[in-house]
């Protein structure tokens, strides 16, 4: 399934992708992402450690890191002859001379305390940034003028209120499809319950308003 994307989080709570495979197992292999870490399908919640996922168990086991996750046991060093110290140079003999010579001396052991693990730079990520979703500001927009409006100029709010819930409506489908790339659902909430409530409002108006003239016209003149 090549166009499945990922989606990695790690211990803090960061997420970073999406990512299709083949970048996920790149980054395995560099050390970027670890079994710390949880992966899920991008659109889904799922989050799941990374170790847990078929299409990752291989990248782990032949990472040249896989010995510090625990999955493969690091490679013995060298033995060196009995009676040799380390670092000693194997002698040459001259072919001339026959004498047994040294092409270059062993280095020097280091004093205590002169070796110090060099600090490694973090691990950076290229997140992806979530947008505001257009139509649900547009919703929330629409929401308020369409009350400003039930005021103002009341025999337009009927079509603001209409135009009002279907932004807001189309938002909501929109951020629930790419949840990982659109945010906004508390405007888009916010604008449908406005439009709504002076749509209702709007309705019953113009109800009222065709009684009001039903009723007139049924009483006909009045006589002198």
């Amino acid at each position: 399934m090549a166009d499945v994307q990922y989606i990695i989080k790690d211990a803090a709570g960061n997420t970073y992708g999406p990512t299709d495979l083949a970048t996920l197992k790149q980054w395995i292999h560099d050390h970027r992402v670890t079994p710390h870490m949880q992966v899920a399908v991008r659109g889904s919640n799922a989050y799941r450690p990374a170790t847990a996922v078929e299409e990752l168990r291989e990248a782990f086991a032949t990472s040249p890191y896989a010995h510090l996750y625990g999955l493969a046991q690091p490679a013995s060093p060298a033995v060196e002859p009995a009676g040799r110290r380390p670092f000693e140079p194997q002698p040459l003999h001259n072919m001339a001379t026959g004498a047994a010579t040294t092409p270059y001396q062993a280095p020097a052991a280091p004093a205590p305390g002169q070796w110090q693990q060099q600090p490694q730079d973090p691990i950076s990520y290229a997140a992806t940034p979530r947008t505001q979703s257009g139509l649900a500001v547009a919703s929330m927009i629409l929401g308020i003028c369409s009350i400003a409006m039930l005021l103002g100029c009341p025999y337009i709010t009927p079509i603001l209120s209409l135009v009002g819930v279907v932004l807001g409506h189309s938002a909501k489908a929109q951020i629930r499809r790419d949840p990982d790339r659109y945010t906004g659902d508390g405007m888009a909430t916010a604008g449908l319950v406005m439009s709504y409530i002076t749509l209702a409002l709007a309705v019953l108006a113009i109800i009222a308003i065709i009684m009001v003239l039903f009723i007139a016209a049924a009483a006909g003149p009045s006589s002198p």
